[in-house]
Order: C-alpha cells, then sequence, then structure tokens
C-alpha cells in the first residue's frame, strides 16, 4: 500500500494529459510503454482519468488486472 507520502511521489500531472470520464461511464484501459510515467519513478506507468463530482456524494471505482497489481490515486 502507497501512504500519502508516496503518493504524492508518482507525479502525472505535470506530464500527461487526463481523459474526462463522466458517471456512470465504464471505460477499459491498457497500460503501455507509451503512456504516462511518473516523474519520481519511471519504472510506474498510468493512465489518468478525471471525474467531477460533489463533496459527500459517493463514488465506486474498480480496476482490475492480471499481469499486475493495480493501485488508484485520488
Amino acid at each position: 500500500f502507497f501512504t500519502a507520502d508516496d503518493a504524492t511521489a508518482l507525479d502525472f500531472e505535470a506530464i500527461c494529459p487526463a481523459t474526462p470520464i463522466a458517471a456512470g461511464q465504464t471505460l477499459s484501459g491498457t497500460i503501455t510503454a507509451t503512456d504516462c510515467r511518473a516523474a519520481d519513478d519511471p519504472t510506474v506507468f498510468a493512465d489518468r482519468y478525471v471525474f467531477m463530482g460533489s463533496a459527500l456524494s459517493p463514488v465506486a471505482i474498480s480496476m482490475s488486472s492480471t499481469a499486475f497489481d493495480t493501485f488508484l490515486v485520488l
């Protein structure tokens, strides 16, 4: 598991665009060698998404992979 310090070290925002996702939308993605890399760890690849929500509104996000451990940074 990542701590808050680990999560801030994985800076994708400055170098990678985010794909908008709407409430109720389902997306499938694939991690490839051309995807975003963490600024502090070039061995960490990611796809970035952005959504708008309201405070106290529930959000459900699921991720899975048979090839690697997934993690989510909000």
